[in-house]
């Protein structure tokens, strides 16, 4: 997927006023790095109810939740948005790349700065992967892949 497409498909998802309602961290089948979040979405065109968005080979993931915020706010979204991650200025990107000295020349080249932001002051969640995906279904059951880390 080209990058506006990516950025563009992420940043039009019906964010506002939808519910965070699990975020799990775990291993894909192919032990690969995956983040999901499942969200209800308010009814837009053709996404609504509940959706899991899915980010596969995941290089780094910051939550900064108050998870009593979070409930007193319904578990609310304000918004979600997507930049490049090798031209943002975010200080979690910019620590991952000051802190991995396994490989030198790493770069944020080809991965994205997902973020999420909850109604205030309920906190935000940060993804840098390559790319993400949607259930094109409503989910009615927990796939049980990964351990809940936030319900």
């Amino acid at each position: 997927m080209p990058a506006f497409d990516a950025m563009n498909a992420f940043s039009i998802l019906p964010w506002h006023d939808s519910v965070l309602m699990e975020v799990r961290i775990g291993y894909s089948e192919s032990q690969r790095p995956m983040v999901t979040l499942a969200v209800s979405f308010c009814n837009s065109g053709d996404i609504g109810g509940r959706r899991e968005v899915q980010f596969n080979d995941v290089r780094g993931v910051y939550t900064a939740l108050d998870l009593l915020a979070k409930e007193l706010c319904g578990n609310q979204i304000a918004s979600g948005h997507c930049e490049k991650a090798d031209e943002t200025a975010e200080t979690f990107v910019q620590r991952l790349l000051r802190q991995f000295d396994l490989h030198r020349g790493e770069t944020m080249e080809g991965l994205f700065l997902f973020t999420i932001e909850l109604i205030h002051p309920g906190g935000t969640i940060q993804i840098v992967s390559p790319s993400f995906s949607i259930t094109t279904e409503p989910v009615l059951v927990d796939s049980g892949q990964s351990v809940p880390i936030v319900t």
